[in-house]
């Protein structure tokens, strides 16, 4: 456990955070909270039993709420817009993929969680000493959050993690504008210490980690734009990689979360009529010309 501040500490995930495992935060306050709860019993290790009141959720994704059942008095806080994908197996899987591509999925390797609140953004969370600020940041999800704690301007921050291959936005309940605007929304807050679900605790830069964070996104759209110079299938974009980079294991996940992702960027490029679709091919609109096309 890694003290923050005098009510804050960092809990560790395994491999340092890295998913399919998350940093989480525990709050020392007179209402004891975890934001976040990880995921594994390994990730529990260094709350020492510690009694748990308040679960506040920054998302449903299962790295970031799969041990909120180790806390059974604990109540369960999430934002509103993510709450149905806590609750259930269903929309959980609905979140993800939609109606795309359901067969084969296991839903008993996908907990549930009660909620006992939803919340909403700009909301204050008091929890003793420590008032929280609600900001509500989507674009990971559509109810992800972060939180701040404005008297010391800490943030947590969640999967807007500053992580090189982030952002990530390959579901299909993702969306690329609402990160866009998220991570501008946080650059506003200028905070002096930033907490990311995977890469712990920054103190240095945080400014321009956030733009380089944001860049990563134009450098992959430029990457998808350049790519159809020629026209191109969805499947064959995929095979390019131009998020990811390459598949990990078990590629045929990784080869889904670069299809989705793909997918929101070629949203945005024929809404900017930058793109048009012909049949099941995609293509870069030349200058002086225009065409309509649908994802």
């Amino acid at each position: 456990m890694l003290k923050i501040s005098n009510k804050f500490y960092l809990i560790e995930g395994p491999n340092h955070g890295q998913y399919p495992y998350s940093n989480f935060l525990f709050i020392d306050d007179q209402i004891q909270t975890l934001i976040d709860t990880g995921w594994g019993r390994e990730s529990l290790k260094s709350l020492d039993n510690k009694t748990i009141d308040l679960i506040i959720n920054s998302h449903f994704h299962l790295d970031h709420r799969g041990n909120n059942k180790a806390f059974p008095n604990a109540h369960v806080w999430i934002h509103r817009l993510d709450a149905a994908a806590v609750k259930s197996r269903e929309s959980f899987v609905d979140y993800y993929v939609g109606n795309f591509s359901k067969e084969g999925v296991d839903l008993s390797n996908i907990s549930e969680s009660p909620v006992h609140r939803e919340f909403e953004n700009n909301e204050l969370i008091c929890l003793g000493e420590v008032e929280l600020q609600v900001i509500h940041t989507p674009g990971h999800t559509p109810g992800h959050c972060a939180f701040f704690w404005k008297e010391e301007k800490i943030l947590y921050a969640g999967d807007i993690d500053l992580s090189r291959s982030g952002p990530f936005y390959g579901t299909m309940a993702s969306n690329i504008e609402d990160f866009i605007a998220s991570i501008k929304k946080l650059k506003e807050l200028d905070p002096e210490v930033f907490i990311s679900a995977h890469e712990g605790v920054i103190k240095e830069d945080i400014q321009g980690g956030l733009d380089r964070y944001l860049s990563n996104i134009y450098d992959r759209e430029f990457r998808i734009l350049d790519s159809l110079r020629k026209p191109r299938t969805l499947e064959e974009l995929v095979l390019l990689k131009p998020i990811a980079g390459v598949f990990r294991e078990p590629k045929d996940l990784y080869y889904k979360l670069e299809m989705f992702g793909i997918v929101h960027h070629l949203q945005r490029l024929i809404k900017a009529g930058q793109v048009f679709r012909d049949g099941s091919y995609y293509m870069q609109i030349q200058p002086g010309t225009s065409r309509i096309g649908e994802v």
